[in-house]
């Protein structure tokens, strides 16, 4: 990962943060405990600073007008500069919406950005991104129209000259560091803002929600629990495993959280705990270049050595790497697959020098993945157009057979999974059958008949395309397969997309 830049100079950070003081008159006996009165206490929620003026509690308060700068993600000479971020203080009400051009037009520093830049987000509780783009003259083009605090965005901003750094100037109010978003959707991406100042590990900062959710995705780094049952029943003991030591979150960040199940009344928590330490952990042999959104692959290693570092190669290029340690069994990869189409992944193993400057490194085209249905891992690669968020990879000989149920006289399998668009149940028969397939939610619902017919001897393959279907949202579904008096069960995970 690059690091960030976050140095500035004291004329710099004049030169943006500015106050704009309006004096309250007169002075005021104040009780308030929290202030201290040997030094001048900030209101950040209220755009107020009390200062003391001499004994017995009298205290000076000052509103002023904030400009707050956000420091984005540091150009680094790519195509594409992306940062991750959400909108803390806007000049609103609560959560009210604010358009997009009065947020950003005028109040990014340097200005000069061309008309490829764009702000991305998804909405909570929908599935599919929508996005804003500069024309040069505003932000009015495109179908995200206004901005909230409590949603997470991505920003790419084009520059033919790039800047050291960038900021989005701020204005207005800071949301309530305690609001409440009345409900986090299941199985789907929930792309959340983070408003308050205290910057902590996300494992506090998520301490009253970390039981429901089983993806982490922060621009810097991402977790997933590793035993996190595709059934979609919580275990009691969550086990993360995380691309990085370090997994804080910060004023203005925005992070991606995939829940089982719906979550209601979610908020930020405060256990008031330091921010996690700050490791290096930037690969030096391998680089790669940073998209709008990568993939999550953790890798169980299989060898008596270690490599220093290890990576994901779409052919010749690495789209993703990590360090490792001696003693890793598990490490977590960021893949930036991007727009590749139609490629399969590989990996890398860099074991450091050996005689003067000669490499040492070894390709990987041979693992396993695992099924996210059975749990069984199978030998295969994983395509680039699969895209589903996160993946098991094993170098472990852990060959099995595919997801196929015999019994004494049929067989079946359900693929892809998760799927996007459509499934298909195939089956094979021994006898003169009646097959009846049914499709049920989380809820135990029936949501579609797939099959009602008697068959032949034979195999046959059933498909469910539920692309256009409305009312099929992604998350867990059960497909019930009855052929003459034997019932076969089985859990299959959609993901619906563009």
């Amino acid at each position: 990962m690059k690091n960030v830049k976050s140095n500035l100079s004291l004329l710099s950070i004049l030169s943006i943060l500015v106050f704009v003081l309006i004096f309250k008159a007169g002075f005021s006996k104040s009780s308030v405990t929290h202030i201290n009165l040997s030094a001048p206490d900030n209101n950040s929620d209220s755009n107020t600073m009390h200062f003391p003026s001499g004994g017995h509690s009298c205290i000076c308060t000052v509103s002023y007008i904030p400009y707050e700068p956000l420091l984005l993600n540091p150009p680094d000479g790519e195509e594409d500069h992306w940062s991750w971020l959400s909108f803390p203080r806007l000049n609103r009400d609560g959560n009210s919406i604010v358009t997009v051009n009065e947020v950003l037009y005028g109040h990014i520093v340097p200005d000069g950005y061309t008309e490829e830049s764009v702000l991305i987000n998804i909405e909570l509780g929908e599935e599919y991104e929508i996005s804003s783009l500069y024309n040069l003259l505003n932000w009015n083009t495109g179908d995200l129209d206004n901005i909230k605090s409590t949603y997470g965005y991505k920003i790419n901003l084009d520059y033919e000259n790039e800047p050291e750094n960038n900021w989005i100037i701020l204005e207005g109010n800071v949301l309530d560091e305690d609001y409440v978003i009345p409900e986090l959707s299941g199985f789907i991406e929930n792309w959340v803002g983070y408003w308050s100042y205290q910057e902590q590990d996300i494992f506090d900062a998520l301490e009253d929600h970390i039981d429901e959710i089983y993806h982490i995705k922060h621009q810097d780094y991402t977790c997933y629990r590793s035993d996190y049952p595709e059934g979609g029943q919580s275990p009691a003991i969550p086990k993360w495993i995380c691309s990085h030591k370090t997994h804080n979150i910060k004023h203005g960040d925005m992070v991606i959280l995939k829940p089982y199940n719906n979550v209601y009344n979610f908020s930020w928590t405060y256990p008031g705990n330091p921010p996690s330490a700050l490791f290096n952990e930037t690969t030096e042999y391998y680089s790669y270049s940073e998209t709008d959104d990568y993939e999550t692959i953790i890798v169980e290693l299989d060898s008596t050595e270690n490599p220093v570092e290890l990576a994901v190669m779409i052919e010749d290029t690495c789209v993703g790497a990590c360090t490792v340690s001696t003693d890793d069994t598990v490490k977590v990869i960021q893949a930036y697959i991007g727009d590749y189409s139609q490629d399969s992944l590989s990996f890398e193993m860099y074991f450091g020098t050996k005689s003067g400057s000669s490499s040492n490194s070894a390709k990987i085209n041979k693992y396993f993945v695992k099924n996210r249905i059975n749990g069984k891992y199978e030998k295969r690669s994983i395509s680039t157009d699969e895209k589903k968020g996160a993946y098991f990879v094993s170098f472990k000989n852990n060959e099995t057979e595919n997801n196929i149920d015999k019994d004494n006289h049929c067989q079946i399998r359900i693929f892809p999974t998760p799927a996007s668009t459509a499934l298909y149940i195939n089956y094979t028969i021994d006898e003169v059958s009646k097959v009846q397939i049914i499709a049920y939610d989380i809820m135990g619902r029936k949501v579609e008949e797939i099959s009602n017919k008697t068959q032949l001897k034979g195999s046959y393959t059933d498909s469910w395309d539920f692309a256009d279907h409305n009312t099929v949202k992604s998350g867990l579904y059960t497909i019930k397969i009855t052929i003459n008096d034997m019932l076969t069960t089985k859990k299959v995970v959609l993901e619906k997309r563009d």
